[in-house]
């Protein structure tokens, strides 16, 4: 087996969802915003230590029933630049995932409403 990272054998994690940045929540009633959204489906929000990103977990709708894209050759630029070996599947995130209306609120509590940015995770200090 040569040790090249390819899509084989991957639940297709990249074409599970669509995200975005956004900004950092700067006043309680923007973390009750972020709060209130994780009460509907597929909603989730990551802290990757330095950036708020928002996902909507979703399935791409060219993936066929094998999970394979039927229109690999026409896909987008983003799917063409999103490969192995830097990808969800392949790539260790140092991120922190919130899917639940009561972990984002606790978490907004105990690192105080209307900060700028969070906190680092723990055992990382700020730069």
């Amino acid at each position: 087996m040569s040790g090249k990272q390819t899509c084989e054998g991957c639940p297709v994690l990249c074409c599970s969802w669509v995200g975005s940045r956004i900004p950092a929540p700067k006043t309680k009633r923007e973390e009750e915003a972020m709060v209130w959204q994780l009460g509907f489906h597929n909603v989730k929000f990551v802290w990757d230590g330095e950036i708020w990103h928002r996902f909507f977990i979703t399935r791409c709708k060219h993936l066929n029933d094998n999970n394979l894209c039927s229109i690999y050759p026409k896909r987008s630029h983003f799917c063409r630049d999103h490969n192995p070996p830097h990808c969800e599947y392949y790539t260790k995130w140092e991120s922190k995932i919130f899917d639940s209306q009561e972990e984002l609120k606790l978490y907004f509590q105990k690192n105080g409403a209307g900060k700028k940015e969070p906190p680092p995770p723990e055992g990382k200090e700020a730069g």
